[in-house]
């Protein structure tokens, strides 16, 4: 899911990013596919014919970003981690499909311990979480970075 990929990205940033603002970092990580949630995730590969779709979800993520007051200088660094973690998530679900990003030079992230499961953490099962224990951990992330009213 959406949440379950956010989770992940930003909980790698808080346990292995070794800079002062990780914390913003990670704030930024946990809330860079929050458009996607709202609109629905459509693959990049078609994404990039909807020419509407994709103002509407600029728009939309730079109101997010805006009203939790989330940095968007991150930008760069989250968008070089989030192609990593397609390479995970990719080994995981659907490895026949890794042969789509080897022109690509992506390392996966080092994430086997960060998975959201109903022990919390564990071996890395994107897609086998129920939506309840990633909401709240999603919420929990939230409240835990300070983002949210």
């Amino acid at each position: 899911s959406v949440a379950e990929h956010s989770i992940l990205l930003a909980e790698y940033v808080i346990s292995s990013i070794d800079t002062t603002d990780y914390l913003d970092i990670a704030k930024y990580a946990l809330m860079h596919d929050a458009a996607e949630y709202i609109l629905g995730d459509i693959n990049s590969g078609l994404k990039v014919h909807l020419d509407d779709y994709k103002s509407l979800e600029s728009k939309l993520s730079f109101t997010i970003l805006e009203k939790y007051n989330i940095r968007v200088i991150y930008e760069d660094v989250v968008k070089r981690l989030d192609k990593r973690i397609i390479i995970n998530e990719v080994l995981a679900l659907r490895p026949h499909h890794l042969q789509l990003f080897k022109n690509q030079n992506l390392e996966p992230l080092d994430i086997v311990h960060l998975a959201v499961n109903d022990d919390d953490y564990g071996e890395y099962r994107p897609g086998y979480v129920p939506k309840q224990v990633v909401y709240d951990r999603f919420l929990q992330l939230c409240a835990d970075l300070e983002i949210g009213d």
